[in-house]
């Protein structure tokens, strides 16, 4: 259990308190990545202003699975607590008091429907932690163009891959998310994003991934395909969140919370006799050469890469 005060704005930085205690918790390898049971006391939540107390609980929780997530790999469980009663209605527990208001929750989804994202397009939240070639993780948002990462380029192979461009990145506004539930954690990403499911990693668009289906999971950060694991799909949520951000690499795949994924969306490819000539993710691929061969020239392909309010790379509209 770590506890944190909730008023403690100086989080993120790695000179932070609470970073190092994060990063000491890693060297001794008090942290098992494959039973995380990491749970984040967040104290004196009362002392937070009334006005819009939900609204800041929740980012601050988010800011703290986010850091969490970062620097120990794994999704903790966080709490919200008050160890000054006197002043409010709070109930005893243990050794802080529970401020019992009720969060809005996530509606649980489960697939019964397809989903659909409310023009949100392929992206991933804001949130969302990125495998980089060294091995650490690094916030979708904070991506640069040229970072190095990790891919599962095929069921045995991890690889060296590069990002080239964003095909679509919007720092603002609220978009519907799935929240996907595995046996090491969650991904979230919009109903049309491409990730692959099954033991032969078939390309499937969010909307339809069950309970129950397999997806590539990285336990570790290592070149080392024997740290490539399956994950099963628990249960599935939709919610909302503000941002959303896809990267492209040379190879058309990232690792996403760990999670082998595409960097393309669902497209309609070309059919013989009612069946696919070819999946989605391939038929996204074979569109992109003329970005890939232009950034490996040299060429600035993101000078002009937005030209309206979409986030939309110009050439990814086309």
């Amino acid at each position: 259990m770590i506890v944190q005060n909730i008023n403690d704005n100086r989080i993120e930085g790695e000179s932070s308190s609470f970073v190092k205690l994060l990063k000491g918790l890693r060297k001794v390898g008090a942290v098992d990545p494959y039973n995380p049971n990491v749970v984040v006391v967040l104290t004196h939540g009362a002392s937070i202003a009334r006005k819009n107390w939900e609204e800041k609980v929740q980012k601050k929780k988010k800011d703290v699975k986010t850091i969490v997530q970062l620097y120990l790999g794994v999704h903790p469980g966080i709490v919200v607590q008050e160890n000054l009663p006197d002043d409010h209605e709070l109930e005893s527990d243990g050794n802080c008091f529970e401020w019992r208001i009720n969060l809005s929750t996530p509606r649980v989804d489960n697939r019964a429907t397809i989903a659909k994202s409310n023009n949100a397009g392929y992206c991933f939240h804001e949130g969302s932690l990125v495998k980089l070639n060294n091995g650490n993780m690094k916030r979708i948002k904070d991506l640069r163009v040229g970072d190095k990462v990790l891919i599962l380029y095929s069921k045995e192979n991890l690889v060296e891959d590069e990002v080239i461009a964003w095909l679509h990145r919007l720092r603002t506004g609220q978009f519907t998310f799935l929240k996907i539930m595995h046996d090491f954690g969650e991904i979230i990403l919009t109903p049309d994003h491409i990730l692959f499911v099954g033991e032969d990693r078939n390309p499937q668009h969010a909307s339809t991934v069950r309970p129950g289906d397999k997806l590539s999971f990285l336990k570790k950060a290592s070149h080392d395909s024997k740290t490539v694991s399956v994950a099963t799909v628990l249960s599935i949520q939709t919610v909302n969140g503000t941002g959303v951000y896809a990267p492209l690499t040379y190879n058309g795949r990232l690792l996403v919370d760990n999670v082998d994924v595409s960097c393309y969306r669902t497209l309609n490819p070309p059919q013989i006799m009612g069946r696919d000539l070819m999946s989605s993710h391939d038929l996204a691929h074979v569109a992109f050469p003329p970005m890939r061969i232009s950034f490996k020239c040299g060429l600035d392909i993101n000078k002009y890469e937005y030209d309206d309010e979409t986030g939309i790379h110009g050439y990814a509209r086309w």
